[in-house]
């Protein structure tokens, strides 16, 4: 690194350059002070540098990771150590869910918008237990409404907190709301949701498997659960298993990869070729 020094032997005419530190001659050694200059980043001196590496040098090192053997209770992150799996039906919980996107017409209660939209429990799922899986006990709101609300008022929440939330936060008029009012319309429940959910998991499963026999195919192995779910299947003609999904099944033409190919070079044998190699017409 070039320094700059005020000494009348180094300045010159054609140098105008300001000094950027001087000599300390008070000191034996050959440390030079850094002038402070506005904007101007510095870089340690080789001394200092030296002497944080000594320094690091004397240290005692210890490798070993601060969370090792602290497991369970003594991790930092433990809560209750059960997981989701903790009074946690899966398939109940889907059930409810979509119950809850019905009945608010999947929309936001509060804007109306239609996307990034997540199930809020008006009465908190550790508090009221027998209420988990009621449709009635859910509302449809954003993310980042549910994000701000429990934020607020935590986990252990009641339907009077929501409330609570719409007035002060988002200037709330109307002075009833629709689970206060009891029950006057019926409202569908979660086994009643969990037999339609079955019922339309079966029919689209029936669709796709005469989707197959047309196209001389044989399903080994999949249920569907959604669009995006692993199917295996055989191709009878060729003799080759793929494993693909439901939804890319139905997309592809001929359904699997071996029988688009083997189309695909039956239609070019019907077709006259120039000399450059290129298709003319069809015979």
């Amino acid at each position: 690194m070039k320094q700059h020094f005020k000494n009348t032997d180094f300045d010159s005419e054609n140098n105008k350059n300001n000094s950027v530190c001087i000599k300390n001659d008070d000191k034996e050694t050959d440390d030079y002070k850094l002038i402070d200059k506005p904007g101007k980043i510095y870089k340690r001196s080789y001394e200092i540098r030296m002497a944080i590496g000594k320094a690091h040098c004397k240290k005692k090192k210890n490798y070993q990771c601060w969370l090792k053997n602290k497991k369970g209770s003594l991790h930092p992150s433990f809560k209750h150590g059960q997981g989701k799996i903790r009074f946690y039906d899966s398939e109940k919980y889907n059930a409810w869910m979509q119950g809850v996107y019905k009945n608010n017409n999947f929309k936001c209660f509060i804007s109306g918008a239609t996307e990034n939209l997540c199930c809020h429990h008006l009465n908190s799922w550790s508090s009221y237990p027998e209420n988990r899986y009621d449709i009635k006990n859910g509302v449809l709101i954003l993310k980042k409404f549910h994000l701000q609300f429990h934020k607020i008022y935590g986990n252990n929440v009641s339907a009077h907190h929501f409330e609570h939330y719409l007035k002060t936060y988002h200037n709330w008029e109307k002075k009833i709301f629709p689970w206060s009012q009891g029950n006057h319309e019926p409202s569908v429940s979660v086994e009643e949701t969990q037999e339609k959910i079955l019922v339309f998991h079966e029919k689209k499963f029936l669709e796709f498997k005469t989707m197959c026999e047309a196209n001389n195919h044989q399903i080994l192995e999949g249920d569907y659960i959604n669009a995006s779910s692993l199917v295996n299947v055989q191709c009878n003609i060729h003799n080759q298993i793929f494993i693909t999904r439901f939804t890319n099944y139905k997309k592809c033409k001929y359904g699997l990869p071996c029988c688009g190919k083997a189309v695909q070079i039956n239609k070019s044998k019907n077709y006259l070729r120039n000399k450059d190699g290129t298709f003319s017409s069809q015979i």
